[in-house]
């Protein structure tokens, strides 16, 4: 299978500058200098597709001070690390970040963030936003007794909890434009407890029905407090909002209420099915998995929001290496194809777990150590399936290029016809051409997109054109 994650393209895009004469300019340059802004929550959610999960890295909660970062067994992130994930054809990443174990109680706050720690992930952030990629930061494992947790005996201290780290961190990275989101909380739930992953969503019950409000109500909580902050671009950023443990159920009650904000979007994981994804012994894939992610993931999901205008995005799903590629391929195949379909992006997780036997918990993708990608056909179908890095132009030499609002078509032969498509796969400019040299103004906002050219020889040409 054709690897994807390669240079070529950038190589490519190089020469046509120079052979039309413009002038190049350092891509991180051109980035770091790029604004967005006044974008709808459905715009950037459609701009996330596929996403990528820096697991086990800022969100390890076993020591404290900058030595957390390294203390699950993943290395200090760099900013090649980045740019490989931008160079693989992902489009997005998830920073999981625990707060709870670098805080302190101090005259001003119960819960003051320690500023190495914030600088420092504040740092990777920028990398992020300088390879042009759209980052989701959070509240990840502080979900325990002493910090956030769900119950009505703990639920002063929780609720002050999460409205002072959003409190901080929105003011820390206000000046960072509508690429960085914020994600409310992680997993939201009682843990420990027989209701940790799922409950009734019909009858929860009442110590699930004051979890569910105090959740809630935290999300409710982390959007207030960005919009008061006032500053940058904290009144348009997008923020993701979970239910209960971010779970399918956790949505689908009829009790779990997003904030009334125009700029929020549901946030859900979903490790479907189980058995197969996670701790479970299934090594194969089946019709009824397939029908499993699309009745009971997908299409539910979108008719309760997307297909009332609101957002989702699956913030964590993988399937686990069991020494049996084909069918996690299959896996691919099936739940990104639904999603695309219904125009929820998925955020692939990546615990950098590479060297492990087989099991449950070893969704190593990237190799952090040397920058290779583990699985390569995983990877390779998540780009085919999302339309990202293609560069299967096959014969007549198609090239595109997009400056300002103009996008310029070339070829050996002449092109019949071009079309483009948003993220979720609707057509958005269809047209003949009839040319071999082509230029067409468009007036796209800032986004992703798939683009297909067709010549007179039948060939189809795939891009990808981010703008």
């Amino acid at each position: 299978m054709k690897h994807l994650y390669n240079y070529s393209s950038k190589v490519l895009l190089a020469i046509c500058l120079l052979w039309v004469g413009i002038l190049t300019v350092n891509a991180q340059e051109k980035a770091s200098s790029k604004v967005v802004t006044g974008l709808t929550a459905r715009a950037i959610t459609d701009s996330l597709m596929p996403g990528w999960n820096l697991g086990n890295t800022f969100d390890a909660n076993s020591k404290s001070g900058l030595a957390a970062e390294t203390s699950w067994g993943a290395p200090r992130t760099t900013r090649e690390m980045i740019h490989a994930v931008k160079a693989a054809g992902f489009r997005s990443i998830r920073i999981p970040v625990s707060w709870a174990t670098h805080v302190d109680f101090t005259d001003e706050l119960e819960n003051e963030i320690d500023a190495d720690w914030l600088a420092r992930v504040k740092e990777v952030v920028g990398w992020a936003i300088d390879e042009d990629l759209y980052v989701i930061i959070n509240i990840h494992h502080d979900n325990n007794k002493q910090f956030f947790y769900p119950s009505e005996l703990y639920e002063e201290q929780s609720l002050t909890y999460v409205k002072e780290i959003w409190m901080q961190v929105a003011d820390a990275f206000a000046e960072f434009d509508q690429r960085l989101i914020f994600e409310a909380l992680n997993e939201p739930r009682l843990v420990g407890t027989s209701k940790e992953w799922w409950f009734d969503p019909v009858n929860p019950g009442v110590v699930c029905l004051d979890a569910i409000n105090i959740i809630n109500e935290s999300n409710k909580i982390c959007v207030d407090e960005t919009r008061a902050n006032g500053k940058g671009y904290n009144n348009e950023r997008m923020i993701m909002c979970p239910g209960y443990a971010a779970a399918v159920c956790g949505c689908m009650t009829n009790y779990y209420k997003l904030p009334d904000d125009p700029m929020v979007a549901v946030s859900v994981h979903a490790y479907v099915p189980n058995a197969l994804c996670l701790a479970g012994n299934q090594k194969t894939f089946s019709e009824k998995d397939d029908a499993d992610i699309r009745d009971n993931v997908m299409i539910p999901i979108y008719e309760k929001f997307g297909a009332n205008g609101i957002p989702v995005v699956i913030g964590e799903a993988s399937c686990s290496n069991k020494l049996n590629l084909e069918a996690r391929v299959q896996w691919v195949q099936s739940y990104y194809g639904y999603a695309q379909k219904y125009g929820m992006p998925v955020i692939l997780w990546d615990n950098h777990e590479v060297g492990k036997v087989a099991g449950g918990e070893n969704h190593g993708f990237l190799n952090r150590n040397d920058l290779t990608w583990t699985w390569p056909e995983f990877i390779d179908a998540i780009m085919e399936i999302t339309g990202t890095g293609i560069e299967n132009v096959v014969a007549d030499n198609v090239k595109m290029f997009y400056i300002g609002n103009t996008l310029t078509l070339m070829s050996d032969t002449e092109i019949s016809r071009c079309r483009i498509y948003n993220i979720s796969g609707a057509v958005l400019e269809d047209f003949e051409v009839n040319s071999d040299n082509f230029s067409k103004e468009l007036n796209l906002p800032n986004g992703a997109y798939l683009v297909t050219i067709e010549t007179i020889n039948g060939v189809s040409a795939k891009k990808l054109l981010v703008y």
